[in-house]
């Protein structure tokens, strides 16, 4: 791991907690590799059309609540899909919203640059599930938990301020 504290890649302190705060970012890594691959697919399955194609997903959005209609009869399906409606009636809001979605994607390795880079990342990309969710009904619980603990990690902000005022207080 020594040339990535000669370039600066990763913060000094995870190393010094030893084979956990390694665990730690590698698991970041993988997590936020996933996000890159899954904005990959996106360009390389819609031939780099993805924002654009942004207000077409509305029928895929009005077959899946139709879907989970008849499978369910549950009425909150029935009726208007307003989301589907929304991407109609606001395309190009449609288009950068789902352009803003895949640069973060796409970006989601900056989370290992800092463990506010990883906050900022972790906050933005459970932003963009409830948006999903939203959107289409799809939920992402164990993806947001994932997110939640490598990301966001309130642990370790909590751990930080409380070794930082502990110092202060010694």
């Amino acid at each position: 791991h020594g040339w990535r504290h000669r370039r600066g890649l990763v913060d000094e302190g995870m190393w010094s907690v030893g084979l956990p705060g390694v665990l730690f970012y590698y698991s970041q890594g993988a997590i936020a590799a996933s996000y890159v691959l899954a904005g990959v697919a996106k360009l390389l399955n819609s031939k780099g059309m993805w924002a654009w194609n942004a207000p077409y997903l509305s029928t895929d959005i009005v077959k899946s609540s139709r879907q989970a209609y008849y499978s369910t009869l549950d009425e909150a399906y029935a009726g208007v899909v307003h989301s589907a409606q929304w991407l109609v009636e606001h395309p190009w809001m449609a288009r950068a919203g789902f352009t803003w979605a895949l640069v973060l994607e796409l970006g989601a390795l900056i989370a290992l640059r800092s463990r506010m880079w990883a906050l900022l990342t972790g906050v933005s990309l459970i932003a963009l599930h409830l948006g999903i969710q939203w959107m289409m009904h799809l939920t992402f619980v164990f993806n947001e938990a994932l997110l939640l603990i490598f990301f966001v990690n309130p642990v370790g902000w909590l751990m930080e301020w409380w070794n930082q005022s502990k110092t202060k207080r010694d």
